[in-house]
C-alpha cells in the first residue's frame, strides 16, 4: 500500500506535534526533578567541568543497591552533561533540555528507520508508536542517566539491519552503537551486544542451527 508524499509529509509533522507536546511540559515550565539520582550526576560533572577532574567511570549500577557492587556504567552520560552545565554555568535545568533533544531526536529518527525498513506507513506507525508511549516520554522530562539510551538503541537496530544489506560494511557502526549503550544503561548495553554478536554470526553469516538436531548447515 503506497501513501502519497504530500500526504506523508502532513501526517508526519502532525506525529512530531502530538509527539513533542508532552515531551516539552517540564521545559516550557522550567521545571525539574533533583533527587539523589541527579544530585550524585551533577557533583561528577561539577568535577570535570569545574574541578577538571576527569573520570572513565560512570554511576555505579544500581546505584550500588542492585546487587553488583563495583559495577560501573561508562562515562559519556557525564560528559554530555557537561556541556549545557558549562553552557549555562551549572543550572541543573539545563539536563532536561538535553533530556528533551534526546527524546525528540529518537522520535525523529524511528520514522527514518521504520520506513527504510517497513516503507512509509511502516515509517509513519513507529514514530506514532514512540510518540505515544508513555515510557518514551517521560525520558525526555528528568534528567537521568537511561534517558539518552534510546537514541542509541535504534542506531545500534539501523546499522544492524543495513548490516544485512551490506554484509561487513555496518558491523563496527551496529557494534559501536550497542556498545555505546553501556554509557547509559548497563541492563540493556549487555544483551544489545550480544544479540548484535549473534545476529552476525548466525544470520549475516548465514550459519543456521537446528535446534532438533544439533545439525549445522552452511546457508551459502
Amino acid at each position: 500500500m503506497k501513501i502519497n508524499k504530500i500526504l506523508e509529509i502532513i501526517l508526519l509533522f502532525f506525529i512530531l506535534g502530538i509527539a513533542m507536546l508532552p515531551r516539552s511540559i517540564e521545559v516550557l515550565n522550567k521545571n525539574y526533578i533533583f533527587g539523589f539520582d541527579q544530585g550524585r550526576d551533577y557533583l561528577a560533572v561539577k568535577s570535570i567541568a569545574v574541578d577538571h577532574k576527569f573520570t572513565l567511570i560512570g554511576s555505579e549500577v544500581g546505584a550500588g543497591a542492585a546487587g553488583l557492587n563495583g559495577i560501573f556504567q561508562g562515562p559519556s552520560y557525564y560528559y554530555l552533561l557537561s556541556i549545557p552545565f558549562l553552557l549555562t554555568r551549572g543550572d541543573p535545568y539545563s539536563g532536561v533540555v538535553l533530556m528533551f533533544i534526546f527524546s525528540s531526536l529518537s522520535v525523529i529518527f524511528s520514522y527514518f528507520f521504520g520506513r527504510k525498513v517497513f516503507g512509509a506507513i511502516g515509517g509513519l506507525a513507529t514514530v506514532l508508536l514512540l510518540a505515544l508511549s508513555p515510557m518514551f516520554i517521560a525520558q525526555a522530562r528528568f534528567t537521568w542517566n537511561s534517558n539518552p539510551s534510546t537514541l542509541f538503541i535504534l542506531l545500534a537496530f539501523y546499522f544492524t539491519y543495513l548490516g544485512m544489506e551490506k554484509k561487513n560494511k555496518y558491523i563496527f557502526l551496529s557494534s559501536f552503537f550497542a556498545a555505546f549503550v553501556y554509557n547509559f544503561q548497563f541492563a540493556v548495553s549487555i544483551p544489545l551486544s550480544v544479540s548484535v554478536l549473534l545476529f552476525y554470526i548466525f544470520i549475516i553469516k548465514g550459519l543456521i542451527i537446528n535446534a532438533f538436531t544439533g545439525i549445522i548447515f552452511i546457508n551459502k
